[in-house]
């Protein structure tokens, strides 16, 4: 089903966001900040769109043939909403679930491990750094991220 008109891109609580940072102060949590590079291009279109070839890429004798768009492409009213799907999918399989109340908030209570999502950034705390690294490598096996750890304790 097309949801053409379903733009929205989705970010996290504010409420959720604080609640971790106290968890960082309060409990010795150990704070990561990643963003996922171009992370609207991740997306898989979920309805059938054509785009012109652009000037200069055309295929030789195909120059008046258009491109079937089978990824979200920055500018498109769906890509928002299908990174959102495919970054679900993705957390989903490395065990991470959503919860009720944010659903930018994934967890993972037997790794101890909390990320909360804004659109292509991810905050992600844990007690054990190794989990956090673990987490991090298998991520970056599925989506490619760019390191901020500006939250480094080192």
């Amino acid at each position: 089903m097309l949801h053409y008109y379903e733009t929205w891109a989705s970010v996290g609580r504010n409420e959720t966001f604080k609640v971790m940072l106290s968890l960082v102060v309060n409990f010795n949590y150990i704070p990561y900040q990643f963003n996922i590079e171009a992370a609207f291009l991740h997306g898989e279109m979920d309805a059938l769109v054509h785009v012109k070839q652009a000037k200069g890429y055309e295929e030789k004798g195909k120059e008046n043939w258009v491109w079937n768009l089978r990824k979200s492409l920055y500018g498109t009213k769906q890509a928002p909403r299908m990174w959102k799907y495919k970054l679900a999918s993705v957390l989903n399989s490395l065990g991470l679930i959503s919860t009720r109340s944010d659903e930018s908030l994934f967890i993972n209570a037997e790794k101890s491990l909390l990320l909360h999502v804004h659109i292509d950034d991810g905050f992600i705390i844990s007690q054990l750094e190794n989990k956090i690294t673990e987490f991090l490598t298998k991520l970056n096996s599925n989506l490619r991220k760019d390191p901020l750890n500006i939250w480094a304790t080192h």
